[in-house]
């Protein structure tokens, strides 16, 4: 637990206050990171829900959909939301009795594409809660996403809820670079007994088959997924002086994800790297983002906000997070210090 603890250590605004520094260090404050990703504020009296809703990839389903103008949803990440709205609480309620499964797509998504692209949802915990005063009744779900999808086609019912036809879309494996390097056309001409290296000499060159092929050793190190996520380690150790207590999964496919629901991108990025089926090609993107952007801007104005090394993560989780908002359900907070720090 003490490496979930980071401290915070007031800043100066300007060089007036120097003289101030030593009565600001004794205001330290202990922090545990870990708390932001548990999603605590939701209530200790969630009911939650066991099993896993895992549709087959390149199936046709027909799922309600809720669209969201600040949020694109990634699958691993936790969507926290309140609900308010009666029909969008009956909804739910529905959900929960079946699948537990519903359809999330950006705003963005659908201006800029016939088959919009969205992501699944799976309910993880909910509770309902009811105003002494007022009656009006509030739905807290905390949800999860699962698979990426594309909209075939989509109606809307009598009561204003959005239903589609989806494509589930497949996250192809990450193979091995020298697969492809052999020719299964050669296999038969294989011997049963196969020399085999020593363990010391078997991970001595990963790349030795690269001299039986056209190309050479640095060219499938291009598209070796372990060897892009360590490279993208080594990027975000620079980024961010906390970096060994974010809690990272190993997985280069659901590391990819990670990664990309975690960068402070704007919308049509985060899409393009959903778009990808393959990891290997989104973890190139997201690579090739990190070496290029030093600076953060607004999206609004694309005023200079802070420079990368500004922001620092109050979450194990990663640098960014979706919280609710009493008054419009979602919100994405990142903390950059000395320029902003929105929850």
């Amino acid at each position: 637990m003490a490496d979930d603890i980071i401290h915070l250590v007031p800043r100066a605004e300007d060089a007036d206050e120097e003289e101030d520094s030593a009565s600001a260090s004794a205001m330290d404050v202990s922090y545990d990171t870990s708390l932001p990703a548990q999603h605590t504020y939701l209530g200790n009296d969630m009911e939650d829900l066991t099993g896993r809703t895992v549709f087959e990839e390149d199936s046709l389903q027909t799922i309600p959909v809720l669209t969201s103008h600040d949020v694109i949803l990634v699958p691993g990440q936790i969507l926290p939301l309140q609900i308010f709205r009666p029909l969008e609480i009956s909804m739910m309620h529905r959900i929960i009795e079946n699948d537990r499964t519903f359809g999330i797509v950006g705003e963005s998504s659908i201006a800029s594409s016939p088959q919009p692209l969205g992501t699944t949802a799976e309910i993880r915990s909910y509770k309902e809660e009811v105003d002494e005063l007022s009656g009006v009744a509030t739905l807290v779900v905390k949800a999860e996403g699962r698979q990426r999808f594309r909209i075939v086609s989509s109606r809307t019912r009598s009561d204003g809820i959005l239903m589609a036809s989806i494509k589930i879309l497949p996250d192809k494996p990450t193979a091995d670079v020298g697969e492809a390097a052999r020719l299964p056309s050669l296999s038969r001409f294989k011997g049963r007994s196969t020399f085999r290296y020593a363990p010391s000499e078997r991970h001595k060159d990963p790349y030795g088959f690269s001299h039986m092929t056209a190309w050479p050793a640095w060219v499938y190190r291009q598209y070796d997924a372990n060897l892009l996520v360590s490279k993208i380690e080594t990027e975000l150790r620079e980024w961010t002086e906390n970096f060994a207590t974010l809690s990272l999964p190993r997985d280069p496919c659901r590391f990819s994800y990670w990664v990309a629901s975690s960068l402070l991108l704007d919308d049509k990025l985060r899409l393009e790297m959903l778009s990808y089926d393959n990891p290997v090609q989104r973890l190139r993107c997201e690579l090739a983002i990190l070496r290029d952007c030093r600076v953060l801007t607004c999206k609004e104005c694309n005023q200079k906000m802070a420079d990368r090394s500004d922001v620092f993560s109050m979450s194990q989780s990663g640098p960014q997070g979706a919280y609710v908002l009493l008054a419009s359900g979602i919100h994405g907070g990142n903390e950059i210090a000395a320029f902003v720090f929105t929850r």
